[in-house]
């Protein structure tokens, strides 16, 4: 996905460089929960006397993203813009990259910051995060966990852990390396304010360095009731 960040519209323009005025320095990105790559640009003018040289563009990701002038000279009076593009195949949640642009004019040189920032959805949908159960409703019934991968790339659960013995999980692949049930069931005899941390250990970006989704699990008492 393209998306353009500034159009000399009558937009008030922020003043940067050796004569230019920039659009916006700021771009916020919202991909879709299967986007791992998306593209801009940076658009300004050079409302100087005297031509633009952009010499170097640098950003603070060299492996993930990547940004070039529409060329390089500008001169007085002439529109141009920086295109980007970022990828967030590794990460979730806000991500901020930076882009510097350097440019010259005459013996003039200035260097403009400018933000991408990435609005990631989750690669892995896990609910509910919380399981509770009333020790006065015995039996406690297993209850259900989904875990349901939204990137296009699978993601698959290779090792599931519990720090507590009173409860069990059980796993169940509906679609492997996308959707996944595991249940969780309190084990006899029930304790009162029992509680554990679940972890769910996946293969995603590494088995070395993996993803760990956590939820908790506890058996409470319901309020005004006397414990046995």
């Amino acid at each position: 996905m393209l998306v353009m960040f500034g159009s000399f519209s009558g937009i008030m323009p922020l003043h940067a460089g050796p004569h230019l005025e920039w659009e916006t320095d700021e771009a916020h990105l919202y991909p879709s929960a299967r986007e791992t790559e998306m593209a801009g640009t940076f658009s300004f003018r050079n409302t100087g006397k005297h031509a633009v040289r952009i010499i170097r563009t640098r950003t603070t990701c060299g492996g993930c993203t990547a940004a070039e002038p529409s060329r390089k000279v500008y001169e007085p009076g002439e529109e141009g813009d920086i295109s980007f593009r970022i990828t967030f195949s590794r990460g979730e949640g806000v991500i901020s990259k930076h882009l510097y642009v350097t440019s010259k004019a005459q013996e003039q040189v200035r260097t403009k910051k400018l933000t991408v920032t990435v609005h990631a959805e989750p690669y892995v949908e896990v609910a509910p995060r919380r399981l509770i159960w009333y020790i006065e409703n015995r039996p406690l019934n297993a209850k259900k966990i989904t875990f349901r991968v939204r990137r296009q790339k699978p993601i698959h659960i290779t090792d599931i852990s519990v720090d507590s013995d009173a409860f069990e999980v059980k796993m169940t692949d509906i679609e492997p390396g996308t959707a996944y049930i595991l249940h969780v069931k309190p084990l006899k005899p029930y304790k009162t304010y029992s509680s554990a941390e679940i972890s769910i250990r996946t293969d995603y970006p590494s088995e070395e360095n993996p993803f760990v989704y956590t939820v908790r699990a506890m058996i409470g008492q319901q309020k005004g009731a006397s414990q046995e």
